[in-house]
């Protein structure tokens, strides 16, 4: 994960998070409050974000710019299983209120990406 993000404008990251759907209904100040309190992962393509049960709980995860890969490991044979793929502007995992899985999910960039955890 690239610790050096040149993040796009405030401006452009709230634009595309105003394209999720349960986002819709905020305010370009609301939107704005919820960018600039959050952080944000930089993938660069072929790395994996692994997302614990804990972190779905607590957090929204939404895909700022880029394609991700979401799957999960299967216990018994440990082989993948997408569970999605997902371009700009749509939620990775978590509701941020209960935690969906029970184990790790994986978000693999298929791309540069930017992932935002609010």
């Amino acid at each position: 994960m690239n610790g050096d993000l040149p993040i796009l404008e405030i401006r452009e990251i709230s634009r595309r998070l105003s394209w999720v759907g349960f986002l819709e209904p905020l305010s370009e100040e609301e939107l704005d409050a919820l960018v600039l309190g959050a952080s944000f992962v930089r993938l660069d393509e072929g790395e994996v974000l692994v997302v614990g049960p804990e972190e779905q709980a607590e957090r929204v995860l939404l895909l700022v710019t880029g394609q991700l890969q979401v799957y999960e490991l299967s216990l018994s044979t440990g082989r993948e299983l997408t569970l999605s793929v997902l371009a700009d502007g749509s939620p990775v995992a978590a509701t941020g209120l209960v935690s969906r899985w029970v184990r790790d999910l994986h978000a693999r960039a298929l791309e540069p990406s930017v992932v935002c955890r609010a």
